[in-house]
């Protein structure tokens, strides 16, 4: 792959989900090589407390949810997300994905169905780390509602679905 910091790759509909998730996945390997995600994902670690908890608060303030029109997808790099301060599920996948990876922390993609007659619509981060698994979802929510502790309650909470499939990252 050939990895263009603000790139943003289109796939059409006749796209299947395995296809999507190894492009998640690819732009997320290549996208470790930048120094800003390093140096972003060091941060994030640095600033104590639950790291993945960090993260995903970065995620939820960096960028706005939109989706893509219906009929195509976009995968926009992590720069990408940030510069343009909007994005769907499979760009802050993408985004939180690097962060993990520059980190060395495992995860997987999970993607979901929302209801039973709908395809698998819906892609999310989660981890396992030493306090067991979390999930990175930053569209859940994505009013970004916070509690009396000015704490985004949406951390480590899942979209209510019906199905779904997980699928491992690769290291970086």
């Amino acid at each position: 792959m050939n990895y263009e910091k603000n790139a943003a790759t289109t796939i059409f509909e006749n796209a299947t989900t395995n296809d999507v998730v190894k492009l998640i996945d690819a732009v997320s390997s290549e996208a470790t090589n930048d120094p800003l995600m390093q140096s972003l994902s060091r941060a994030l670690v640095n600033q104590g407390g639950d790291p993945l908890k960090n993260i995903f608060q970065f995620a939820c303030k960096v960028a706005r949810y939109q989706p893509d029109a219906p009929t195509l997808q976009t995968v926009r790099t992590p720069a990408r997300l940030i510069m343009e301060r909007r994005g769907n599920c499979v760009d802050f996948s993408v985004l939180i994905s690097t962060i993990l990876k520059c980190l060395k922390f495992g995860h997987k993609y999970k993607i979901v169905k929302l209801a039973p007659n709908m395809p698998y619509g819906h892609i999310y981060i989660v981890s396992n780390l030493v306090n067991g698994t979390k999930v990175l979802d930053p569209i859940y929510g994505k009013d970004y509602k916070k509690d009396e502790n000015n704490i985004l309650i949406y951390f480590n909470k899942e979209v209510p679905h019906t199905n779904f499939k997980l699928y491992e990252s690769t290291s970086a």
